[in-house]
């Protein structure tokens, strides 16, 4: 009986580590990274968090990538509950988006084709009662990425 108890707490014990854990591939939005030599691409949420990092962390404001590739990336942390820079892979990938703003939220699923050694900035612009979502090249500021079927280019 007190063998099984063991083993429940350590289950227990396990999975909450796993929970507070980083997700494979977040990065901190506020840093800059440099991509030199690594082959992997810097996707970054365009969020008033990234922009001004000396100030507070805010709920309101904040675009972050909730799924990459179908994959959910929560994970328990005080500061957000989802990444807002991510390193991938070159090559094709779809996500999913949320834009929190004051009371209201706004998802889109956007793809994007990834290139060796970029950066690229997810954008959303509040029109009216919508919000557009794109992604951009960093370096060039054109847009390479957009929202699944509405402005997918086939593979």
């Amino acid at each position: 009986m007190f063998a099984l108890i063991r083993f429940m707490m350590l289950v227990v014990l396990i999975s909450l580590l796993s929970a507070c854990a980083s997700i494979v591939g977040e990065v901190d939005p506020t840093k800059n990274i440099s991509l030199e030599g690594t082959g992997k691409s810097l996707v970054l949420a365009d969020s008033q968090n990234t922009r001004h990092s000396a100030q507070p962390r805010r709920k309101d404001n904040l675009l972050t990538i909730r799924s990459l590739d179908g994959k959910w990336l929560q994970r328990i942390r005080m500061n957000s509950d989802f990444p807002e820079a991510m390193l991938v892979d070159p090559g094709r990938h779809s996500m999913r988006v949320e834009y929190n703003y004051y009371q209201s939220t706004a998802h889109a699923n956007l793809w994007l084709d990834a290139q060796a050694e970029k950066k690229y900035i997810i954008r959303c612009k509040v029109n009216g009662n919508f919000v557009l979502f794109w992604i951009e090249e960093e370096a060039t500021g054109q847009r390479v990425g957009g929202v699944e079927h509405e402005d997918t280019p086939s593979k």
